[in-house]
């Protein structure tokens, strides 16, 4: 596929040919600057159509964690704003009638606003702002299930320049334990030029539903599952651990952990999901294990993730495969403490430079269009009013 990003440039030959046919077949009925305009034409419609399919083939989405910091409770008040009910009178004025002459008459004008004044009202809301700064509305009742949980709130003036009602707020924070802690998760969007080229590694197409694969679970109410499995035990305490570690080494450190368990399955498996999952986005560190089918044992452990720290990777995966029994709560317990203190980003930006093949169905779309184009282009230029001084002299030497 190396030769599409290529052969979608051969899409300007079709203009060349046009060009020529033109010029052997019609150049009495054209000027020279209509030669360059389907060239011209052809060329930007080539590179904007190279440009959306790669940024539609290299656009990702990562998973950011991190924990609500605190919760606002801002109370309704109203405030004085200019008056948008205008007045109108009557005037006398000047009109012309039907026949055109101009005599006096009464005109509807506007002749100020029916208040001095107008009040806007603005209805009481809450928020809360998360660790990584980003603000997210949420209902009253939840406001107040925060502040409960927290024990703590307080007030703050805001002197606002309001009317009658001077609405402050109220705020309550995170008091610091962890088992007060509410973890958040959010989408966001990067370039992974990774999966869009071979330059880097190749991944096959899997089925999904052949191998028993995890989706990536989606953001529900800001929040995302990381520990995918059936029912096993301590599964609530693990999750909730791993939760907190996604949130503290969310964002900041650019890490989301993942565990996901695999039941009575080879160590193929997980080759696959790595495949399905493209390696997994940047920020990730992938822990994947296979468990016997009566899952008390662990069979196999592989750790899906781009992290420049190969090391840790070899080691969480030696040390879960050989672990014998299977302890969902000690793995996860010594997972984020080796991960926390010893994970290192992969930039993605050093893979800038691999280049990004437009797949074989976006150089066809892009050679039709152009040919239609092209064509579109060559009647107007054929059947407009532009045509060579000398024909037009000519045209009028027979004429005369």
């Amino acid at each position: 596929m190396k030769g599409v990003s290529m052969l979608i440039f051969g899409t300007l030959l079709i203009p060349v040919f046009v060009a020529l046919m033109l010029y052997f077949k019609f150049r009495h009925k054209m000027v020279w600057w209509e030669y360059t305009i389907p060239l011209g034409v052809s060329l930007v419609l080539t590179f904007g159509m190279k440009a959306g399919v790669e940024q539609v083939n290299i656009r990702d989405t990562e998973y950011w964690g991190g924990w609500v910091t605190k919760v606002e409770w801002y109370a309704p008040w109203n405030e004085r704003v200019s008056c948008g009910h205008p007045d109108y009178c009557n005037r006398p004025g000047m009109c012309r009638d039907m026949q055109g002459k101009m005599s006096t008459c009464i005109k509807r004008e506007r002749c100020g606003n029916v208040h001095s004044y107008d009040v806007e009202y603005h209805p009481q809301f809450s928020q809360f702002i998360d660790s990584n700064g980003a603000v997210h509305r949420i209902s009253e009742e939840t406001y107040g299930q925060l502040r409960d949980r927290w024990g703590n709130q307080s007030f703050v003036e805001l002197n606002r320049r309001s009317h009658t009602i001077d609405g402050d707020v109220y705020v309550s924070q995170w008091n610091g334990a962890d088992t007060t802690l509410v973890p958040i998760a959010t989408e966001h969007t990067y370039e992974n030029r990774v999966q869009a080229s071979t330059d880097v590694r190749t991944f096959d197409e899997v089925d999904p539903k052949a191998h028993g694969l995890y989706e990536y679970p989606p953001i529900v109410n800001l929040q995302q599952s990381t520990l995918l499995g059936p029912e096993v035990p301590y599964l609530a305490e693990a999750r909730r651990l791993l939760d907190i570690w996604n949130a503290k080494l969310g964002a900041k450190h650019k890490l989301r952990m993942y565990i996901l368990l695999f039941v009575g399955k080879p160590e193929e498996v997980a080759i696959a999901q790595e495949h399905y999952w493209k390696g997994g986005n940047k920020n990730e560190f992938i822990l994947t294990i296979g468990l016997s089918p009566n899952a008390e044992r662990v069979t196999w452990a592989r750790v899906i993730s781009w992290t420049q720290a190969k090391d840790l990777k070899k080691r969480v995966e030696e040390r879960v495969g050989d672990s014998g029994a299977f302890d969902l709560r000690k793995i996860t317990s010594e997972l984020v403490g080796d991960v926390a203190q010893n994970y290192v980003y992969k930039s993605f930006k050093d893979y800038d430079y691999v280049t990004v093949n437009p797949p074989l169905w976006a150089t066809l779309l892009a050679y039709f269009i152009t040919l239609c184009v092209n064509l579109g282009l060559s009647l107007w230029v054929i059947r407009n009013r532009h045509v060579p001084e000398e024909c037009v002299s000519q045209t009028s030497l027979a004429s005369s």
